[in-house]
């Protein structure tokens, strides 16, 4: 036989293992979530390629590199592709026999190279662990797996039985006509053909491993689409119906084969869309680690229940959702089928309980501050306004007395926005314009300021039943606030129009006309972590914010059966949105105007607790031309009211303090004397409301009610309207 170099068949035979090497690797890049052991495959090839060229070398490297570890590596290599195999069909076999193998092939190189040098003994090696590794192949793939997997797998396994075939005629080969020489590179014909035998069985094998998950993708896809063919029938009309969104993914890759019409609604994402694409290329979860823990309670036998997550709409808008998810078998595939259903409006609806009950938790202590703090401002703000009228207008002492009345005005604004958010704060409501408060109340609050009010207001606004200062204090507290979250100015627009809200469980609103007020900035926005704090009690993230405007101003509008809240982002400003119900009534309301003093005559009782009080109250009804009586608690204003009837030296009218501690208070006091008279003019005066008597004080047959602290010219302009049976 002649002799013939292979070094040029072994140079192309590495050229041939690179590309399928490549080939390989871009079928697991683009299948490793679907199928288990294909790293396996890869590392076979960079064994085989590497290998190869280290043969290519042989002479320019080590022997050691080109003799043993490039034989070695072939054959490692080889059983790393059985090990990827078993992997893949889910036949692991444990492989301690084949590395005991590989060990004693390299003493046996080693010794074979170093030791007696034998081309003859090394090639009888090499093969012989060829046809054993390959016998194993053969029995994996006609053996141990199922009918219907043997059929797409028996490429690989003729392949493998052409490769023992080979090897074992090159051992018979070897055996009938040795080797002249240890160089493997001078061979003659017959070992050149079958070296090239043995690379086309390796190609094969190539060919075949790309064929088989190309059909065991296309067998998928038919099994998925007779899946959803065969559970049509089962539950189409629920899944197409349900309010619901709802699912049909794979475990781990979360491939969506199918979605409901809900999804679609809830979502945005159309299923033509993302049909065959992964949950995670439309980043639906935020959290898509807490779906990957989910897969894996699956996988346990866990079913999924009321379990909230965040998700993604396709606008981008994050929402809560409760999730229910459980693994169905089909086909003997097993699929997630999930559902969920948006609650984000009822995510926002127990924040805004949460915040009722945090102001709950104070508002008994605001509120007995409040009180404390009005009888006090009684006192000094009604011996302000006494003092006043018995000064020169135009002296320097009543200059003094009207800085000590402003100030003692804001220490009043003070109170008035505790009591707002205190569990007395209740309204005391009439028919009001909200336009005629917009354009009164903004331009006074924008005073001195570099922002801007533009109006844009309905023409055929509803009119509203309210408390007129509690609502400009609403305006008041939010146009401050947009004004402070712009320091550079800018424009402030406020809104109101009409609007009609339907039946919706979601809803915080009662099903009714509502009157939107809507104040937009261009300032610098919320932060998200902040959202939740936003309405809590003194929480301010400005230098001279009391942290009481925005609580009050949702205070107010709860105490007004209406709803507050907010949009916004960093940078691009908030929208402050108050819906406030609209009044059945249309008669038109016109502010009167209070004259400075009111006088009268004839006698008044009035009760109170505080000296300090009736002693002022002595001075501002001697004032006003009337005669006083007083009396600290309702025993005792019942015992003079009745000796004043039985002397008919009779009232004209009781003036009352609601609470009176340890004594009979207002309300009880007024119940007595409506029975001796019914006829009785009774006025309620508080400076802590704890009863709903001060915003509906009729019903409790009051004719009149003042709030604490007051000023001369108040306190008689109620009297004189009550005495002429008006109400204030």
């Amino acid at each position: 036989m002649f002799s013939v170099d292979m070094r040029t068949v072994i140079l192309f035979i590495t050229l041939f293992d690179g590309i399928s090497l490549f080939f390989i690797t871009f079928l697991w890049l683009n299948n490793r979530q679907r199928f288990s052991g294909m790293a396996y495959w890869v590392a076979d090839y960079v064994f085989l390629t590497v290998g190869m060229a280290l043969s290519v070398l042989r002479g320019s490297v080590p022997d050691f590199l080109s003799l043993i570890l490039s034989n070695f590596l072939l054959l490692s290599g080889t059983v790393l592709l059985l090990t990827g195999l078993q992997l893949f069909f889910k036949k692991p076999v444990t492989q301690i026999t084949n590395y005991i193998l590989l060990v004693v092939f390299i003493f046996l190189q080693v010794f074979y190279v170093y030791v007696r040098p034998d081309l003859f003994a090394r090639t009888i090696t090499i093969n012989s662990l060829l046809v054993i590794f390959s016998a194993q192949f053969m029995y994996l793939l006609f053996h141990s797996l199922d009918k219907e997997t043997r059929q797409l797998a028996r490429g690989i396994g003729w392949s493998f039985t052409a490769l023992l075939l080979v090897s074992a005629i090159r051992i018979v080969t070897s055996i009938i006509e040795p080797h002249t020489n240890n160089d493997f590179f001078t061979s003659d014909a017959l070992d050149t053909v079958i070296v090239i035998g043995q690379q086309l069985t390796f190609l094969a094998i190539t060919y075949s491993l790309i064929m088989l998950v190309n059909s065991l993708l296309l067998k998928e896809s038919h099994q998925t689409a007779k899946m959803l063919s065969e559970s049509e029938g089962k539950f189409s009309a629920a899944f197409r119906s349900s309010p619901y969104a709802i699912t049909i993914t794979q475990p781990q890759n979360g491939l969506i084969i199918d979605v409901n019409n809900a999804f679609e609604n809830i979502t945005g994402f159309r299923k033509p869309d993302i049909i065959g694409h992964s949950i995670y290329d439309i980043h639906l979860w935020i959290n898509e680690n807490q779906r990957e823990e989910i897969v894996k309670q699956l996988e346990g036998g866990t079913q999924i229940t009321h379990r909230e997550f965040q998700f993604r709409k396709k606008t981008g808008e994050i929402c809560y959702g409760l999730f229910f998810a459980d693994v169905i078998q089909v086909n003997e595939n097993q699929y997630v089928l999930s559902s969920f259903t948006d609650i984000t409006n009822l995510k926002k609806a127990e924040a805004d309980r949460d915040r009722t009950s945090r102001l709950e938790t104070i508002s008994t202590l605001a509120g007995g501050i409040a009180h404390d703090f009005n009888n006090l401002l009684t006192g000094i703000m009604g011996n302000i306004s006494i003092s006043k009228v018995l000064v020169d207008p135009d002296s320097e002492p009543y200059q003094r007395l009207e800085e000590a009345e402003k100030a003692s005005l804001k220490a009043r604004d003070l109170t008035r926005q505790l009591l707002t958010f205190a569990r007395g704060g209740a309204p005391v409501k009439k028919l009001i314009d909200i336009s005629d408060v917009l354009h009164e109340m903004v331009p006074f609050t924008l005073r001195g300021s570099n922002a801007r009010g533009v109006f844009h207001i309905s023409d055929d606004l509803w009119q509203i039943e309210a408390d007129e200062g509690q609502i400009n204090q609403v305006v008041n507290n939010l146009v401050l606030n947009a004004v402070q979250s712009m320091p550079q100015g800018g424009e402030i627009i406020i809104s109101a129009e009409n609007k009609t809200i339907g039946k919706d469980i979601h809803s915080p609103l009662s099903e009714g006309k509502y009157i939107l007020l809507t104040i937009q900035d261009s300032g610098t926005g919320i932060p998200q972590e902040h959202f939740s704090k936003v309405f809590d009690p003194y929480f301010t993230t400005k230098p001279k914010g009391s942290g009481l405007g925005l609580t009050t101003a949702y205070s107010i509008v709860k105490r007004h059966e209406g709803h507050i809240y907010f949009d916004s982002a960093p940078g691009k400003g908030a929208t402050f949105y108050v819906y406030l119900p609209a009044s059945d009534h249309i008669r038109p309301f016109k502010q009167q105007e209070k004259p400075a003093i009111l006088r009268g005559s004839g006698r008044i009782l009035v009760m109170d607790d505080e000296e300090s009080i009736l002693k002022m109250l002595r001075v501002m009804l001697a004032t006003g031309g009337y005669e006083v009586s007083t009396a600290v608690n309702g025993e005792s204003a019942i015992r003079q009211f009745i000796e004043a009837r039985e002397i008919d030296r009779p009232f004209k009218a009781v003036i009352l303090d609601l609470t009176i501690p340890g004594g009979m208070g207002g309300r009880e006091t007024m119940q007595k004397l409506l029975e001796i008279d019914p006829k009785v003019i009774g006025i309620v005066s508080s400076g802590y409301a704890t009863d709903p008597i001060m915003s509906e004080y009729q019903k409790y047959g009051f004719s009149a009610v003042v709030s604490k602290p007051y000023s001369i010219e108040a306190f008689l302009f109620t009297l004189h309207e009550a005495l002429n049976n008006k109400t204030n």
